[in-house]
């Protein structure tokens, strides 16, 4: 015929053969690697695993020995950190432009009178006194978070957390003259001026008054960790030093050859009488009297 039809062979195709249904196909898996144990890759840690949980239980404020003696060394860490971050500031508040502030002489000045008072020391330095005078902003500053840290099992009752807080503040104040020990004895053995910073008489002060916590603290923890009228007493002792502490460095910046200034020393007078009555020579001696009947069953 005039129109022939040319096979598609004779063409140079060739027909593709018919593809395979899509699930028969074979599948190529992934070539995973092969990991070792866990107990191969990472050696485990006992002693880590130790400190984490010792640490733990410190932050938890747990009635053993050594939580709480962990636990002192958190506290002497805080507190040290807190202190210095205290005079910092103390001393940036105190000194415009470079010079001192006419009401920083004057608490100077008081200083150096009460040190030659209390201590016997003739003509103290003003370096020596104004570090002292900045130190006790910080002193009161950490007995009043560790009384403030008691507040809510005096306040609220012996819970769990309140228990826990309590502990937490009486080992403030533990941490507290831990450091406050070391740092007096090194000024006193290792620095050129040190009997001049830390003399004798407030070194036998800081002996006397610091071991008194410090060995009584941890085993009232430990033995007594939900026990009201402990927490009461740390409450006491705490938050009257810390009001004293407060209300005493600011009364020594007062102008008191001034009206204004004489009237706010009359009333610092009244809130430091009315607090020390309250805190060491009524309600003190009810708390006392109960821990020693407590004891004494026990």
């Amino acid at each position: 015929s005039a129109h022939t039809i040319v096979a598609p062979a004779a063409w140079g195709f060739r027909p593709r053969p018919p593809r395979a249904p899509f699930l028969s196909s074979p599948i190529r898996q992934p070539r995973l690697r092969q990991r070792a144990p866990a107990s191969e890759s990472a050696p485990s840690s006992p002693a880590m695993a130790r400190l984490v949980d010792l640490l733990w239980r410190a932050v938890m404020a747990e009635p053993s020995l050594d939580a709480q003696l962990a636990g002192v060394v958190l506290a002497a860490v805080a507190t040290k950190l807190l202190v210095l971050l205290v005079r910092a500031f103390v001393r940036a508040t105190t000194h415009a432009h470079g010079k001192p502030r006419p009401w920083y002489l004057r608490a100077v000045q008081v200083e150096q009178r009460k040190l030659t008072t209390m201590l016997g020391v003739k003509d103290p330095q003003p370096e020596w006194a104004a570090a002292m005078w900045v130190d006790w902003w910080a002193i009161g500053l950490t007995h009043g978070i560790g009384g403030a840290l008691c507040l809510p099992a005096v306040a609220m009752g012996p819970t769990a957390m309140a228990c826990r807080l309590a502990r937490w503040g009486a080992l403030v104040e533990v941490g507290w003259e831990v450091t406050d020990l070391a740092e007096r004895w090194y000024q006193r053995l290792c620095t050129k001026d040190g009997h001049i910073f830390q003399p004798a008489a407030l070194l036998a002060l800081a002996c006397l008054h610091h071991p008194l916590a410090c060995c009584l603290v941890i085993p009232m923890n430990i033995c007594y960790p939900t026990m009201p009228l402990y927490f009461q007493m740390v409450f006491l002792l705490m938050f009257a030093a810390s009001s004293a502490l407060f209300v005493s460095n600011w009364a020594q910046t007062l102008d008191v050859s001034s009206t204004g200034g004489l009237c706010k020393m009359v009333l610092g007078s009244f809130f430091l009488w009315a607090m020390l009555i309250f805190t060491r020579l009524t309600y003190y001696w009810t708390v006392v009297f109960a821990l020693l009947q407590r004891f004494d069953e026990d």
